[in-house]
C-alpha cells in the first residue's frame, strides 16, 4: 500500500561524472528517508546512470533505502557531459512519473535548481501538486544575466509552496527582495563519516587542507599568496571549473608549498586529513560567499575534529555555535595563519569545538527539523498554499 504522501527530490546534477551537490543531495534524501513518518515516501530523482545501493551508501555514507533513487532514461543519460540543464529528455520523464505517482499518492516535489523547477511548474500545478524550493542564492544577484534571471526567479518563489534558504542572511535578504514568509532554515550538513580518523595532533606538523569547489568566490588565492612565507605544506582538492585557473596560478607565483590534487570521489577524500591538518575555508567578498553560502566543507571539516580556519561572514556568523567553533579571519590571512600555526593550545582547543558543533548539524538531524516542522506538516495536509 502506498504512503499517503511521498516527497520527491528532483535535480538534473548527474552522479556520475562526481559532481559533489548531487551527493549533497542524495544525503539530504537519505536522511529524510531515515526519519520519515509511516505517511511519507521519500524519494530522488535524478539523470544519472544507475549506480548499486552499495556505491551510493559507501558515497554517501548513509543508508541507501532500495527504492529511494530513481535515474531517468537512457537517452537523457547520454546526454551527461553536455548541457543537461537543457533537454527535454530528463523533464519529460519526470511530467510521466509525477503523473503516474499522483494516482496512488500525494507528492510533494522537492527542488533546488531554478530553471528545472519554472519548467516543471506549470505541470505540477495542472496535476495539484505543491513544490518545495531549497535556494542557495539570490540568483538574479549572483548571476551574470540578472534581468533574464530575475522574472524566471520571481516566478518560481511566488509558485513555490515553501521556500527554504540554506543561510540566515539569505533568508534575510528573500523578505526585504522578495517579501517571502521563510519559516523554515535549512543549513547543509555532514554524514558524519569522518568520524573515525584519526584524532588532531596539535604536536604533530602543520599542514594545510582545503576541499570543495576552485570558483573565485572562495577566496583562495589571497590565501596561498598571504601562506607562501609559512612553508606549510597545502594540499588543494576539487575542482568544478576553477583548476586550469588555480595551476596557472600558482606556478606564476611559485607557490611551492602548494600541491593541486584535483578532484576526488567521497571515499578519498578521508585521506587526506592528517593528524595535524588544519582546515580552511578564505571566502571572498562576493555576495555569494558573504551572505549567501551555507558551506557544506565548513560541516565536513568540523566532523573530522579539525581547527577550521575560515573568513569571516555573515553567511558564517550566522550560523548559531560557529563563532566559537572556528578561528574566523578578517582578510590578514598571514597575520591569522601565522598565530595559530604557532600556538598548539588554541589548535588544540578549536579541534574540541569543532567536533562539538558538528554534532549538532548531521544530515538526520536538519531533515528531522524539516520533517517535524509545522509548515511542512501544513504542507502536506492542506497542499499548496
Amino acid at each position: 500500500m502506498a504512503a499517503a504522501h511521498t516527497l520527491v527530490l528532483i535535480d538534473y546534477h548527474p552522479l556520475v561524472p562526481f559532481i559533489v551537490r548531487s551527493h549533497q543531495f542524495v544525503s539530504r534524501a537519505a536522511a529524510f528517508a531515515a526519519h520519515a513518518p509511516a505517511d511519507l515516501d521519500v524519494q530522488i530523482w535524478l539523470p544519472s546512470p544507475e549506480l548499486s545501493v552499495e556505491k551510493l551508501t559507501s558515497q554517501i555514507g548513509l543508508k541507501i533505502p532500495d527504492t529511494l533513487a530513481s535515474f531517468g532514461p537512457p537517452r537523457a543519460r547520454a546526454l551527461l557531459g553536455k548541457n543537461i540543464t537543457l533537454t527535454f529528455l530528463f523533464r519529460n520523464w519526470i511530467k510521466k512519473q509525477l503523473t503516474l505517482l499522483a494516482k496512488t499518492t500525494r507528492p510533494i516535489a522537492y527542488f533546488r535548481t531554478l530553471k528545472l523547477a519554472a519548467a516543471l511548474a506549470p505541470h505540477l500545478k495542472a496535476l495539484g501538486i505543491p513544490y518545495i524550493f531549497e535556494t542557495h542564492e539570490i540568483f538574479s544577484k549572483t548571476a551574470g544575466n540578472p534581468e533574464k534571471v530575475l522574472p524566471l526567479e520571481t516566478s518560481v518563489y511566488q509558485n513555490a509552496s515553501l521556500v527554504i534558504p540554506i543561510s540566515k542572511s539569505l533568508a534575510d535578504d528573500l523578505v526585504t527582495d522578495f517579501n517571502l514568509d521563510c519559516p523554515i532554515l535549512m543549513p547543509s550538513g555532514h554524514n558524519n563519516s569522518l568520524a573515525d580518523i584519526s584524532a588532531y595532533d596539535p604536536a604533530a606538523p602543520s599542514r594545510f587542507l582545503y576541499i570543495g569547489s576552485l570558483h573565485r568566490w572562495k577566496g583562495l588565492e589571497p590565501f596561498l599568496l598571504a601562506t607562501k612565507d609559512l612553508r606549510v605544506p597545502t594540499d588543494i582538492v576539487g575542482d568544478a571549473g576553477g583548476l586550469d585557473r588555480l595551476q596557472e596560478f600558482v606556478g606564476a607565483h611559485h607557490l611551492k608549498h602548494v600541491v593541486l590534487h584535483g578532484q576526488k570521489a567521497p571515499e578519498d577524500l578521508k585521506s587526506f586529513y592528517g593528524k595535524g591538518t588544519l582546515c580552511v575555508l578564505p571566502l571572498s567578498e562576493a555576495q555569494i560567499a558573504q551572505r549567501y553560502t551555507s558551506p557544506l566543507k565548513l560541516f565536513e571539516y568540523t566532523s573530522a575534529g579539525r581547527p577550521v580556519m575560515i573568513g569571516s561572514a555573515p553567511s558564517i556568523t550566522t550560523i548559531p555555535g560557529a563563532s566559537e567553533a572556528v578561528c574566523l579571519v578578517d582578510g590578514n590571512w598571514k597575520e591569522a595563519a601565522t598565530k595559530l600555526s604557532q600556538d598548539p593550545t588554541e589548535r588544540a582547543r578549536l579541534a574540541k569545538a569543532a567536533k562539538e558543533f558538528s554534532s549538532h548539524y548531521t544530515w538526520p538531524k536538519i531533515a528531522k527539523n524539516l520533517l517535524e516542522a509545522p509548515a511542512f506538516h501544513d504542507l502536506k495536509f492542506h497542499g499548496s498554499s
